[in-house]
């Protein structure tokens, strides 16, 4: 099982190093907003491929999820930062159990700001592309990312029987971070954590059943800016709606 989640890690820390709306937004600086079919051609062949890999790798993990290795848990059991982040986690699932509209955006908002590392995967999302934003876009781009993570919450709540997170697995992984293995039963949702932090916990991404959230929302992104001819203003305004 340890090699299906050292490429697991590999493959997280890679999302980094991807450049598809880096390269959307140097095509707009290079090009002075003209946009070449070619090359956004490549942007989302090169984007298809990547997912296509990750979401393989994904299906690999949930078989391995059904072996549960004893050394992980012992480390679950004996690091209190995972025990208090697997807490917080299924008193919000419990909370948020028949909630819908407001009530379940405001707890949608607070798990994120508790859980979840969302300047680490807005700048993930952005790649090399933030280099050539603004602080002042930079900052927009990240409460959009905030408002578009609450929004989907809020979407995936819609099942939410309010049945806690089980352990799966915890592996330490090469940087020094750990991946968390979850899974929920009615209905049935394997969740993938990349923690890290100096003091909290917090996730730098969250695969669920296959989709991660930084991919997704680098995704989200360069859909818009390729609707919006490379507008990253306009693309950050329609990303927070």
């Amino acid at each position: 099982m340890s090699a299906e989640f050292e490429l697991f890690s590999s493959l997280l820390s890679g999302l980094a190093a991807r450049n598809d709306v880096g390269i959307l937004l140097r095509l707009r600086r290079s090009e002075g907003g003209t946009k070449t079919e070619a090359k956004l051609r490549t942007v989302r062949n090169r984007s298809r491929r990547f997912q296509l890999r990750f979401r393989a790798t994904c299906q690999i993990l949930s078989l391995a999820y059904a072996l549960v290795a004893s050394d992980g848990i012992a480390m679950a059991q004996s690091d209190p930062q995972v025990s208090e982040f697997m807490a917080a986690i299924n008193s919000s699932i419990a909370e948020l159990a028949a909630r819908s509209g407001a009530d379940a955006a405001g707890i949608c908002r607070r798990i994120n700001m508790q859980v979840v590392n969302i300047d680490a995967i807005a700048t993930n999302a952005l790649g090399d592309g933030a280099s050539g934003m603004s602080s002042r876009q930079r900052a927009d781009y990240r409460a959009a990312a905030l408002r578009w993570a609450i929004r989907d919450c809020v979407r995936m709540n819609g099942d939410n029987s309010g049945r806690p997170l089980t352990f799966v697995e915890l592996r330490r992984g090469q940087s020094g971070g750990l991946l968390l293995a979850t899974r929920s039963d009615q209905p049935s949702h394997t969740v993938v954590w990349r923690l890290g932090g100096p003091n909290r916990l917090k996730a730098f991404d969250v695969v669920v059943d296959g989709r991660s959230m930084t991919l997704a929302l680098r995704d989200e992104t360069a859909a818009l800016l390729n609707r919006s001819d490379n507008n990253i203003d306009a693309a950050i305004v329609t990303l927070g709606r």
